[in-house]
């Protein structure tokens, strides 16, 4: 069993790598107000005054957009419009840079974003017997999660989703946001699913696991050759 949507990574996913100035990406965030939105709490403006007074010191970084980008992708692709041709990432104070930022806040939904990695990250990948739920984070991914981005697909609608990629206690900020575009079903349960991700420019990734295990470990794995321990839906809402 095949299904496509029609979006493709290489045409309607921007062709630029997901790297941008952490110090730029906090200065936006500041100037429109949605730098809370990130964690979900409301900053006192005079704590929000200060992040944006220390927002080129050296520790912002490099940040990364894998939400906006997936979020924005899709919205051109749902009105029928491609992307900007360009190679590079957008420059500071431009359209499309401010329009990354506020997507990338959306993906974040005030703070639910943080708190679903967060507990993912400590969910076994295959639940042992004391476990209080017996919930694997397998068991969740493809139970809960995948049905969902399975009947978007089947609507021709590319469904965003976030990858779980670290476990216990680690920082969640190397979790990845990707924009799923179509799957393969063989009659074994293997899945196949193709995605457009931020993080891999013009080339067609695909995430494989294998449905129907009895202890629910779905062998997660990406093409790329990332982490990968489990995903979750995210509650896109078009512009």
């Amino acid at each position: 069993m095949e299904v496509v949507t029609g979006f493709d990574p290489e045409v309607h996913g921007f062709h630029f790598r997901n790297r941008f100035s952490g110090s730029d990406v906090i200065d936006e965030l500041v100037e429109q107000h949605r730098l809370d939105e990130l964690a979900g709490i409301d900053l006192p403006t005079h704590l929000e005054d200060l992040v944006g007074r220390i927002r080129d010191a050296s520790f912002w970084g490099a940040f990364g957009l894998c939400g906006g980008m997936s979020w924005a992708a899709l919205d051109r692709y749902l009105k029928d419009e491609l992307p900007p041709t360009q190679a590079s990432g957008p420059d500071r104070d431009t359209a499309l840079f401010n329009e990354l930022v506020a997507r990338q806040a959306d993906s974040m939904q005030r703070g639910q974003m943080i708190t679903t990695c967060l507990r993912y990250q400590i969910v076994p990948e295959v639940a042992p017997g004391w476990w209080p739920s017996r919930r694997s984070l397998g068991r969740i991914s493809e139970i809960d999660e995948w049905p969902k981005v399975k009947a978007s697909l089947d609507s021709g609608r590319p469904a965003p989703i976030c990858l779980v990629r670290v476990r216990g206690m680690s920082n969640p900020d190397r979790h990845h946001q990707v924009l799923t575009t179509g799957y393969r079903l063989d009659d074994g349960g293997k899945l196949t699913v193709s995605v457009y991700d931020p993080n891999h420019p013009d080339k067609r990734p695909e995430i494989t696991m294998q449905l129907g295990n009895r202890r629910h470990d779905i062998h997660l794995s990406q093409t790329t050759r990332e982490p990968l321990y489990g995903f979750f839906t995210t509650d896109y809402k078009p512009v």
